[in-house]
């Protein structure tokens, strides 16, 4: 009865996390947006040099499948993407230090252009992703292990 137990409330918590409407600060959201929106909040900074980081990554393999598809011994296959997308992947690595430092002219950094998608968007998305994966795949491989092999967590 215990594996089915841990399950039970495991599965209980992840609901309550992601999809348990609460007021907060006079809106209806979850706790996950709550988490989020605190972490986006409270290191602006630091989130915006692993957005940099991750950018930067995203043109890396690109850039890497200019040859022959392999990069330091791993097959980036996977990462092969369509001209436009090449594109628009460049021109994100360059246009992140710019947002992120906030150079450029003012009119990028409003809240109707860059600001919107820098400031909201992009760091929102940049931190629900992982976010949320990390979160509901400890929940399920936790859950699913304590059914399979009950005394392993």
């Amino acid at each position: 009865m215990q594996p089915v137990l841990k399950f039970v409330v495991t599965f209980l918590i992840g609901g309550v996390f992601f999809l348990l409407p609460v007021p907060y600060q006079g809106e209806i959201t979850v706790l996950f947006d709550i988490a989020v929106s605190f972490i986006t909040e409270t290191f602006p900074t630091a989130i915006g040099v692993y957005l940099l980081a991750i950018i930067t990554g995203g043109v890396i393999t690109t850039l890497a499948m200019l040859g022959d598809g392999r990069f330091a011994g791993y097959d980036l296959s996977y990462f092969e993407i369509l001209n436009v997308f090449w594109g628009l992947r460049i021109a994100g690595l360059l246009l992140a230090p710019i947002m992120l430092f906030k150079l450029g002219p003012e009119m990028l950094h409003t809240s109707g252009t860059g600001g919107l998608m820098w400031g909201s968007l992009v760091y929102s998305v940049g931190v629900i992703i992982p976010f949320g994966v990390i979160g509901l795949f400890t929940y399920t491989v936790r859950a699913i292990l304590n059914i399979v092999v009950p005394n392993m967590l």
